[in-house]
């Protein structure tokens, strides 16, 4: 049952998220361009502690490739 980090930030909407076994558990977004570097650590933070989770439990990370803003994308 592996717990998998989400993250997108192709868009100008940056998510994360939490999936185990195929199933989303929780998501967390932040909408507006040139927000994403400075929000995701906090996103990540707030989707771990909303879950139940710690990042020491999740097994992997699945990061969206783009197209997309290089910064909002290198920030991902």
């Amino acid at each position: 049952m592996p717990l998998i980090l989400l993250i997108e930030s192709s868009t100008e909407t940056c998510s994360v998220g939490l999936s185990e076994n195929g199933r989303l558990l929780d998501a967390c977004e932040a909408e507006g361009p040139y927000e994403h570097t400075a929000r995701i650590t906090l996103l990540i933070d707030e989707l771990t502690r909303g879950a139940g989770r710690t990042l020491k439990a999740v097994d992997a990370v699945a990061v969206s490739i783009g197209p997309g803003s290089l910064t909002a994308l290198r920030g991902g």
